[in-house]
């Protein structure tokens, strides 16, 4: 669970926590505490093949939430169920809509 960094310069080694979701990639399984709606979205859009969409007024919302395998569209319809949003889809992309959150 963790990860080794060498830093070649000054040939040390250290040890640090990896980032929770990089191997998100390969299991579809995410974990996000207190993140913004903003990177929430990008890590699900360099996963899954539909993209989501939100406006810049939803993109510092806070959410705090996992998901394991599942699919982009269940996804979006939680995220929109937790921070009162409504979901559509045009042409292939799930967009998230509604008012901004209070932060």
């Amino acid at each position: 669970g963790e990860k080794g960094v060498y830093q070649k310069d000054s040939k040390k080694f250290r040890i640090e926590k990896p980032e929770p979701n990089v191997t998100a990639y390969k299991s579809k399984s995410f974990v996000f505490a207190d993140a913004e709606l903003a990177s929430i979205i990008q890590d699900l859009n360099s996963v899954y093949d539909t993209p989501v969409v939100i406006s810049d007024r939803l993109a510092r919302c806070r959410l705090t939430v996992s998901f394991n395998n599942e699919d982009i569209r269940d996804i979006a319809e939680i995220i929109a169920e937790t921070l009162a949003l409504t979901v559509t889809t045009k042409s292939d992309t799930i967009v998230l809509e509604g008012n901004a959150c209070e932060n």
